[in-house]
């Protein structure tokens, strides 16, 4: 990025600079909710901790699913489809959980979810 910005200055490799912030801080804030799923979950205490972490995480096998989120800021990303989807009722509990705990270190942001490139 360096180099770009000594060709084409500042002001044009912002947005790109941006996006690569975007990128590290989601993964940041992904891991950091992945650890609070997974927060005292052992094959000891499977049952336990399963319950403790139910509704706020998929799970397989009884293990809560580690999920990945990229949060982009609007202004810089391009613009994707807003899509209607129906999900299983335990993805929008993921969903409202990952939104609670976003903006409970965040005030003022509010996450706009696009479905578009979900996988």
């Amino acid at each position: 990025i360096r180099e770009i910005k000594t060709i084409v200055g500042n002001a044009d490799t912002h947005p790109l600079t941006s996006m690569i912030v975007d990128v590290e801080n989601s993964k940041t804030l992904t891991n950091t909710f992945n650890e609070a799923v997974w927060k005292g979950f052992t094959s000891e205490n499977a049952t336990t901790a399963t319950t403790a972490t139910q509704g706020s995480s998929l799970h397989n096998g009884g293990k809560p699913v580690k999920v990945s989120f990229i949060l982009a800021t609007a202004q810089y990303w391009p613009s994707m489809d807003r899509l209607t989807m129906n999900h299983h009722a335990s993805i929008d509990i993921l969903l409202q959980k990952f939104n609670s705990y976003y903006t409970s270190r965040h005030n003022n942001r509010k996450i706009s979810w696009s479905m578009y490139n979900s996988t």
